[in-house]
C-alpha cells in the first residue's frame, strides 16, 4: 500500500484496513475551473470491509464516521448496525451530483448524530439557499448539524441553539482535505464532551491549518 509509510508516521491504527490485490491502482483526476475544483475517481473495491459484522461486534471504537452519503446509500443498515454496537455516528455527505438530491436522503440518514455538510451540500439537501434557513431545516432531522462555510468559518445548531464561529485569515495553498480536517477536529472535540463553540473552533483550526500546505495533512503533521 503506497500510503502505508505515511500512515505509520501518523500513528494510525490500520487493524481493519483490508488489502486486496485487485483493489488498485485508484486513479483520480482533479478538475479545476473558475475557482472551483472536483475529483473524478475510479472506485476500487467495496466501501465496507467484508468482515464488517465481526469488526462492529468486536470493536473497541466508540464512534463511526461515514465520509460520503454514497456509502450509506449502498449500505442503509450501516447506522443501525453501528448504533447496535454502542457507537455514535457522524456523516459528511460529500458532493455527489446524483445522490445529493435523493428523495430519501434524510430518511436514509436516520440515526446519524453529527451531520457535517458544506454550504452547497446543505443547500441542495435542504432546498434552502440561505445558510441559516438550511441550518434550521437540517436541525429538525439531526441532533447536531455543522455547516462548513469555507473562508467564512462555520455555523452549527444543536439542542442548545445556533452557533457561529469565524475563520482566521490564512494564506491558502491547497484546499484539498480541508473539509476532512474540519470533520476530524469537530468529531474529536465532540467526543471529548466539548460544547458546540469549542467543537467549531477545533474544526476551524484544523481546517485552516490544512489549507496552508499541499495535500490534506501536510500542515497538520508539521503542526504536530
Amino acid at each position: 500500500m503506497a500510503l502505508a509509510p505515511q500512515f505509520a508516521v501518523a500513528g494510525l491504527d490500520l487493524e481493519h484496513v483490508e488489502r486486496h490485490a485487485d483493489a488498485g491502482p485508484q486513479i483520480t483526476v482533479v478538475m479545476a475551473h473558475d475557482g472551483d475544483r472536483a475529483f473524478l475517481s475510479r472506485r476500487a473495491g467495496t466501501a465496507l470491509p467484508n468482515d464488517l459484522d465481526a469488526v462492529l461486534g468486536g470493536t473497541t471504537a466508540s464512534h463511526l464516521h461515514i465520509a460520503e452519503f454514497a456509502t450509506l446509500k449502498e449500505h442503509p443498515d450501516l447506522v443501525r448496525l453501528a448504533r447496535q454496537s454502542g457507537m455514535t455516528v457522524s456523516l459528511d455527505p460529500s458532493w455527489d451530483a446524483t445522490l445529493i438530491h435523493s428523495p430519501d436522503f434524510l430518511a436514509v440518514c436516520t440515526g446519524v448524530d453529527l451531520f457535517l455538510p458544506n454550504l452547497e451540500e446543505a443547500r441542495a439537501i435542504s432546498g434552502q439557499a440561505d445558510a441559516t434557513r438550511a441550518l434550521d431545516m437540517l436541525a429538525r432531522h439531526f441532533p447536531f448539524v455543522a455547516i462548513k462555510l469555507g473562508a467564512e468559518g462555520a455555523v452549527a445548531a444543536d439542542g442548545h441553539g445556533r452557533h457561529s464561529i469565524a475563520a482566521p485569515r490564512v494564506s491558502v495553498v491547497d484546499t484539498t482535505g480541508a473539509g476532512d480536517a474540519f470533520n476530524a477536529g469537530f468529531v474529536h472535540a465532540w467526543l471529548n464532551g466539548r460544547p458546540a463553540d469549542d467543537c467549531l473552533r477545533a474544526a476551524i483550526d484544523l481546517g485552516s491549518r490544512s489549507v496552508q500546505a499541499p495535500g490534506g495533512t501536510a500542515a497538520l503533521a508539521l503542526a504536530g
